[in-house]
């Protein structure tokens, strides 16, 4: 089948399923930053101002132990909000995949999976959603290094680019996540061990109030995990087939829709990671992506 993937991508309907589906994305993400700022930062801040702040305070007309009291309840009831927080991002995440999805069905020519993805997004949910983004980024979204290659192979290696681009920066951001644990789990001893705290106040004073928090770190290490060994696994699939292409033997359409809807299942479920560690690591993860495609188009030509 003739290669048609590149003249399409640039399609006026394609640029505008890019730009709802970013932009779905976008608001998912300033939702969770509220998130992070009610249920993390906000809880850590307290948490180290109340951890040193001297039993004769003169800073508020309130008591020392109405202070604690306040941020301790403060952490309860932020566990509440955060149960409603992801509720809200889900839907919009789970917009944002549909039309994403949209987009690689239509532009791969493969068949939509009703039973896994729902319904088809309608125009309206594209019209509404269209956002100011700059749209310049949205055009040759795929490699033009795929040119010479048919259709088949040419939607292989684009989902390819797609995997190891999410693959790469999730590697980095659940480093980091690690490293963010460990950092404030060190700071929290250090101040236990300098005040000589008994067990007991490390519970209510520190460890309570830091459920929030503590609970959001964790959940964010065990889904990014869980999509990096989803990724992996999504990996071997294409791996599988790109050496069959190499091989020339046919790609089957049923092997290109099952790695697509594997791929919809982690857009879907996956962690958001913050725009900006894709803007930090972009232009360097582009210039991977862009020389990877090359030799892998030279290989399987």
């Amino acid at each position: 089948m003739a290669n048609s993937i590149l003249e399409k991508q640039n399609e006026q309907r394609f640029i505008d399923m890019l730009s709802a589906q970013r932009h779905l994305y976008n608001v998912a993400k300033n939702w969770n930053t509220v998130q992070v700022c009610f249920c993390v930062i906000i809880v850590i801040c307290l948490n180290f101002i109340k951890l040193l702040l001297p039993k004769d305070n003169s800073f508020f007309p309130i008591p020392h132990e109405d202070i604690f009291h306040w941020i301790t309840m403060y952490g309860v009831l932020i566990l509440i909000l955060q149960n409603c927080l992801v509720s809200k991002i889900a839907r919009y995440k789970l917009l944002a995949a549909r039309i994403q999805q949209l987009f690689d069905c239509s532009l791969f020519q493969l068949n939509w999976n009703k039973a896994l993805c729902g319904e088809k997004p309608q125009p309206e949910d594209i019209s509404r959603n269209l956002g100011k983004v700059d749209i310049d980024n949205l055009y040759d979204w795929y490699s033009l290094e795929i040119n010479p290659l048919n259709q088949e192979k040419s939607t292989l290696v684009c989902m390819r680019s797609n995997v190891y681009y999410d693959y790469r920066i999730r590697q980095l951001y659940t480093n980091c996540m690690v490293f963010l644990i460990g950092l404030i789990m060190l700071l929290l001893l250090v101040i236990f061990g300098i005040q000589n705290t008994n067990l007991w106040d490390i519970v209510t004073m520190g460890i309570v109030p830091l459920l929030p928090a503590a609970k959001w770190l964790y959940d964010v290490h065990r889904q990014n995990t869980t999509n990096l060994k989803s990724l992996a696994n999504i990996k071997s699939l294409l791996n599988s087939a790109l050496d069959k292409a190499e091989r020339n033997e046919p790609v089957a359409l049923s092997d290109l829709e099952q790695i697509q809807n594997f791929i919809f299942i982690h857009r879907k479920t996956s962690f958001m990671i913050p725009s900006w560690v894709y803007k930090l690591l972009r232009k360097q993860s582009e210039m991977d992506m862009n020389y990877s495609v090359k030799h892998i188009v030279q290989d399987i030509l």
